[in-house]
């Protein structure tokens, strides 16, 4: 009986040193794993840091100005004046009145009317 006893230990053992060499492996893995997801987080906060501030920057560089009809028909690639106020009429572009007779355009108000169309398209609202 003694013999089976000194098998069993030496089966055991061994058996129990890969399990605490499994657990220790573990126990690094788990810490590299910390560290890898840690770098990443702060990676991608400075990203999102940097491309906010460069959104910004670009923001500011877009002078708001009022536009003429000439001028944002050029500034949405249209043929001509009367082409934009065609489409002032057709499709309701916002206009503001800053006299009776001199309707004016703002190139941001272009911008947001234009996303707000292109997302009506995509969702099949238009």
């Amino acid at each position: 009986m003694s013999t089976t006893r000194e098998t069993t230990k030496r089966t055991l053992n061994p058996l129990s040193e890969i399990a605490q060499d499994l657990g220790e492996a573990k126990r690094i893995l788990e810490g590299i794993e910390t560290q890898t997801l840690a770098g990443v987080a702060l990676m991608l906060a400075r990203t999102a840091e940097s491309l906010a501030h460069t959104a910004e920057k670009l923001e500011a560089m877009q002078p708001e100005g009022w536009l003429t009809a000439e001028q944002a028909a050029k500034y949405l690639g249209l043929k001509n004046a009367k082409a934009f106020e065609n489409l002032v009429v057709r499709e309701g572009v916002p206009t503001y009145y800053p006299s009776k007779r001199q309707p004016r355009w703002s190139r941001k108000g272009l911008d947001h009317w234009i996303l707000a169309r292109e997302r009506a398209l995509k969702h099949g609202v238009l």
